[in-house]
């Protein structure tokens, strides 16, 4: 098996990692492409990346159903059509059941989502950054005092009109603009702390995916979760890796990552679920 190496530094907010997962397609457990299936009135299921596309389509499959619970498997995708899809979850109290892998925009916008959110063993979900981790908000602040200075005729030095050529980047800093404030606007209205998304990173950098027990995630917010016996311990998690390929750390909420819980709640401004 071969070991599957990223940075956590250079991804793309819109990519959300879910490019290297596609490269790596182990045992076929993470799908590539959207695939949408109806198991019966109730019950559908989302298979592959997260794009506007493959959102779209599943919500029109769904348009004249009720459906109770969703079905997950994905290394993750586009934040906004995250957002797209965690909104219709929460707004129908839909369900969410995670059997395989729910990553990235999975767990930032889908799981949190779920009116009953349920990991069924060797299920794993894991969070690895979003728009407001660090060195994106660095970034941006760079870009946004570059177009300030750039509006208002002054003269940029030559560094920052290399800046402003990296089209990529370029585009990646727009596309954080767009997501940032659809995300407060979703964590504000599920009532969960956004700082899940990146608490692997700060105040300490684990260098990998993370995930967290159901006991450990009501400090975010994120309540009625039920969860296979002793996930997140070390056998679990050595079984997801031979089964997937990716390494997952568990999380753990010692006194520091508590800190950082209360004061990012208080940043945020909104009520956090309290998860009684």
């Amino acid at each position: 098996m071969h070991e599957v190496q990223y940075s956590f530094a250079t991804s793309s907010v819109k990519d959300s990692f879910y490019s290297l997962f596609c490269l790596t397609v182990i045992f076929g457990l993470i799908g590539c492409s959207g695939i949408h299936r109806i198991h019966d009135d109730e019950t559908a299921e989302f298979d592959g990346k997260i794009t506007e596309e493959s959102v779209s389509t599943f919500l029109a499959s769904v348009a004249h159903r009720h459906i109770a619970m969703i079905v997950v498997n994905s290394g993750g995708g586009e934040p906004i059509a995250g957002i797209r899809l965690g909104e219709w979850i929460d707004r129908n109290s839909v369900s969410v059941q995670v059997e395989k892998v729910c990553f990235s925009s999975c767990a930032n916008y889908v799981f949190p989502a779920g009116a009953r959110k349920i990991i069924v063993a060797p299920g794993i979900v894991g969070w690895h950054g979003s728009a407001e981790q660090r060195n994106f908000r660095e970034r941006d602040k760079i870009y946004e005092g570059i177009e300030l200075r750039a509006a208002s005729g002054e003269g940029l030095l030559a560094s920052e009109v290399t800046v402003l050529g990296d089209s990529k980047e370029f585009a990646d800093f727009k596309y954080s603009q767009a997501s940032r404030p659809r995300q407060r606007a979703f964590y504000n209205t599920l009532g969960v702390n956004e700082y899940v998304t990146r608490a692997g990173q700060e105040p300490r950098y684990l260098g990998t995916l993370w995930t967290l027990t159901a006991d450990d995630l009501k400090a975010f917010g994120i309540c009625n979760i039920e969860e296979p016996v002793g996930y997140a311990n070390s056998e679990y998690l050595a079984l997801v890796r031979k089964q997937t390929g990716f390494a997952v750390k568990r999380l753990r909420l010692d006194a520091d990552i508590v800190e950082m819980i209360n004061s990012e709640a208080g940043k945020a401004g909104y009520r956090i679920n309290p998860c009684d």
